[in-house]
């Protein structure tokens, strides 16, 4: 399975459209971008890697501008359940013939 995301957002003053004084309480831009891949090995067993990269830019008023970068790697085992999720026919008449 191959998965990715990435988001965007641009934050201006404080609540819905901004205000007419946006300057006054600074602004942020955030973004965040992320990518993943499980591979099956064998039978139910599987790997993952996964890899999370987040940003943040910030210029509030009061101080200097502000950059914040995260970066995450994640190694993880997967161990997959059954196809049918576990679930076994208890019908006595529609085992037979199967």
């Amino acid at each position: 399975m191959l998965e990715a995301s990435g988001r965007h957002y641009h934050v201006i003053g404080t609540g819905a459209k901004g205000s007419p004084a946006a300057d006054t309480f600074g602004r942020e831009v955030i973004n965040r971008g992320s990518v993943g891949l499980t591979v099956r090995v064998f039978g139910p067993h599987a790997l993952g890697l996964h890899y999370v990269v987040s940003s943040r830019n910030a210029s509030p008023t009061s101080r200097r501008e502000t950059h914040q970068s995260v970066e995450t790697v994640t190694l993880s085992y997967n161990f997959l359940g059954h196809t049918r999720f576990g679930a076994v026919e208890w019908r006595p008449g529609e085992t037979t013939g199967r």
